[in-house]
């Protein structure tokens, strides 16, 4: 039994009657006749009579319905999410040559289930050597690389041009040639599982080499192809492919004791707006999902051969396979004439067909796998030919997006009855289906489906015999929740490989798993679908501008001033405008007081801000214009303070009122385009103890402020006030020591 819904109003008739009686004086004051006679008061009377009926609707309104309204709007409930981490594999005896783990390996933590996402290659080499060389001189950071909660400046404190960073293999097992290796880095502020599909251009170029081998020497550096960086030059957490050289150099470096096979990065050009910060990096990774495969479906093309070999997923290495042809009717047909052979240890698969050979065409082969046990071959029911059929499946908790349903119908062929399989459609709803549209919904929570009823969807046919099923399950994963976000060391799995003589290899996520989302409920839709109406997407004022410059995603802008009609040549602004231009100065949040954005950052800001923009605007990004602010002030000390502390106490202060990112009055930053007066220094160092009043204060601006009156200066639009040199000279107010018997 369902509980009651509350009621939205609980107003009768009688009280909506009384309340809108008692708003007549104030909307109608020469309204005075408020008896039931009066025809206002009937008109008031038959209003709240529908008021009342209206709300008798209202009250029966239901979590669906709130689910209809909220389509109106463009919003449906998010699906249930995956938790992401990284998983390591390391060798635990001294094997020596590779070991391959293929795509869709299960590893678990407890009863959590993950799966990994790509086929890794397992390299017996080991990372031993991590040592940072700038200007300033060489760091070794072997130690805080291997060690929790530490990190290291990957380039040194300041990572300017110049800047490199070894790593070094170790010499007993070199990175066998060829084959590719998966550099994971873990950057401290960037989650590891974060992901940012928008396009970024990383702020440096940073060049990978290696140690080579040479004969007249001790090995020369060369070029190292990169496959993929999806760390961005290490603005970011992420990876970094390629493969293994056949020449390279085992040498001792920076007066090591021991040999290493080496690798170098250095930065030629650019400079970080925030400087790389490492917690590790880690060989033999692969990323992992919170998930669990019972089908999958690999689809290739034909080419009228008779054999097709590929790379091979765990389940295909694993699982039951069959073979389904995509016919010109668009029917799928499965296969019976056709042999398959599993290389584990190479994670393929070669299938070759004895019959029938497909014809030549654009994906129209398949090879399903199920998970053996996994309703015989993923037939989960048969059609009963009446509308609004349901399906309950016996796992819950459906990935919506990796299903894949197939309707078999009966077929006269060669005088034998066959079923031909066909594709079936997944909606969120049948408001949009006519009768014949092959469509099916799915309620992921609870692992059930449902069909048509002829009008809106098509019914799924019934077969002939009772006992044949028709509705089956190609592609079918479980997961997502936030019960997958587990803590780092909650995969800790020893697994023995009997195809490599018994290697054991260990798996361990040394990165906590994040990113699992349960299903989003009406309620949280609702607040959501709140929030986005009340945050705009489109920039027409200067205020949406800053506040989309300061959401760009990749970057990190720590300030943002959005001038209208100016551009940085403009020279007697306001009075002179640019019509159509916007310009934003922004600043990146790299903890410095000047800190000045390169030019891959502007157009990161810039191409995310376009995408906002009206289209008659033209946008223009720019750094700040700093602008040094120094003080020279005479202040009088009050008896018993110390002048030295007072003094350095004044700069400090000074200091932090001129901040660029926490100065100002309300410690949010001097306001762009701000000009400085002499009264606000003074108000600023009077405030502080020990400081009886100031005498003098002059002020002095650098390039690009201009001096009006009285030791004041104005500040372009684009200006941005830090602090400069100050001169603060203490002196004791000799009135004080006259009045004390001095002279």
């Amino acid at each position: 039994m369902s509980l009651p819904s509350p009621n939205l109003d609980e107003r009768t008739f009688t009280e909506l009657y009384e309340d809108a009686k008692k708003l007549i004086p104030r909307f109608a004051p020469d309204w005075t006749d408020h008896n039931a006679s009066d025809p206002g008061i009937t008109l008031v009377e038959l209003l709240a009579w529908l008021a009342e009926a209206q709300q008798y609707y209202l009250n029966r309104t239901r979590n669906e319905h709130y689910l209809k309204f909220l389509k109106l709007l463009g919003v449906r409930l998010k699906s249930a999410q995956p938790a992401k981490s990284e998983v390591a594999y390391q060798f635990m005896d001294s094997f020596q040559k590779e070991v391959i783990i293929p795509k869709g390996t299960r590893l678990s933590a407890k009863e959590v289930i993950f799966e990994t996402g790509e086929t890794l290659t397992v390299l017996p080499s080991r990372l031993k050597k991590v040592i940072s060389v700038s200007d300033r001189g060489l760091t070794d950071n072997s130690e805080a690389n291997s060690t929790d909660g530490l990190y290291y400046f990957a380039f040194g404190e300041e990572a300017k041009k110049g800047g490199s960073l070894y790593i070094g293999f170790d010499p007993e097992r070199p990175l066998p040639a060829n084959k590719l290796v998966v550099l994971t880095f873990s950057l401290l502020g960037d989650g590891i599982t974060s992901t940012k599909p928008r396009k970024l251009l990383p702020p440096v170029e940073i060049a990978c080499e290696y140690l080579k081998k040479d004969r007249n020497s001790s090995g020369v550096w060369a070029p190292l192809k990169i496959l993929k960086d999806t760390a961005l030059m290490l603005t970011k957490s992420g990876k970094l492919y390629f493969f293994a050289p056949r020449d390279m150099e085992k040498r001792s470096l920076f007066h090591s004791e021991e040999d290493h096979y080496w690798l170098r990065a250095t930065i030629k050009k650019g400079e970080y707006e925030l400087v790389p910060k490492l917690y590790s990096i880690l060989l033999n990774t692969v990323t992992v999902l919170q998930k669990k495969t019972l089908s999958e479906v690999f689809t290739f093309s034909g080419t009228s051969q008779k054999k097709y070999t590929f790379d091979a997923s765990y389940l295909n290495l694993k699982g039951i396979n069959d073979i389904q042809i995509l016919k010109e009717n668009g029917f799928w047909r499965d296969l019976s004439e056709y042999s398959i052979e599993k290389d584990e240890l190479q994670c393929r698969v070669s299938i070759t067909f004895k019959g029938e050979v497909p014809e030549k065409g654009r994906k129209n082969i398949r090879l399903i796998s199920w998970q053996p046990g996994f309703a015989e071959k993923g037939l989960i029911g048969a059609g009963n030919g009446l509308p609004n059929q349901k399906l309950t499946l016996d796992n819950k908790f459906v990935l919506p997006d990796r299903i894949i349903l197939q309707v078999g119908e009966e077929a006269e062929e060669n005088g034998t009855k066959e079923i031909n399989w066909r594709d079936w459609i997944r909606v969120d709803d049948f408001d949009a289906s006519g009768p014949v549209d092959q469509h099916f919904v799915l309620d992921e929570e609870k692992g059930e489906i449902f069909f048509g009823n002829g009008l809106n969807g098509a019914i799924p046919p019934m077969p002939s015999d009772s006992e044949i099923k028709n509705i089956r399950l190609v592609s079918f994963q479980t997961g997502g929740g936030s019960s997958g976000n587990i803590p780092q060391y909650s995969i800790n799995e020893t697994i023995s490989l009997t195809g490599y003589n018994n290697t054991v290899l260990k798996a361990t996520n040394y990165f906590m798993a994040a990113g699992g989302e349960d299903k989003e409920t009406s309620e949280e839709a609702k607040f959501r679908l709140r929030k986005e109406l009340k945050a705009g997407y489109r920039a027409v004022t200067s205020q949406d501008y800053e506040r989309l410059a300061l959401a760009a995603p990749g970057v990190k802008v720590a300030r943002a001033k959005a001038v209208p009609l100016f551009c940085s040549e403009a020279k007697n602004y306001p009075q002179e405008i640019q019509p159509g231009v916007v310009t934003i100065v922004v600043v990146p949040d790299s903890g410095k007081a000047k800190s000045i954005p390169g030019t891959a950052f502007l157009q990161n800001v810039h191409n995310y801000l376009c995408s906002h923009r009206l289209i008659t605007t033209k946008i223009c990004l720019i750094p700040p214009l700093y602008i040094e602010v120094g003080v020279t002030a005479q202040v009088i000390i009050k008896s018993g303070y110390s002048q030295s502390n007072l003094e350095l106490k004044i700069k400090e202060e000074l200091d932090r009122f001129l901040h660029p990112l926490t100065g100002g009055t309300d410690g949010k930053g001097w306001p762009f385009g701000r000009s400085i007066y002499q009264s606000e220094i003074y108000q600023a160092i009077v405030n502080l103890p020990g400081v009886d009043y100031v005498k003098e204060i002059v002020l002095s601006a650098g390039t690009g402020a201009e001096s009006y009156g009285k030791g004041n200066y104005s500040i372009p639009p684009q200006g941005l006030i830090c602090p400069g040199e100050h001169v603060v000279e203490i002196v004791a107010d000799k009135s004080a020591c006259r009045a004390k018997g001095a002279r």
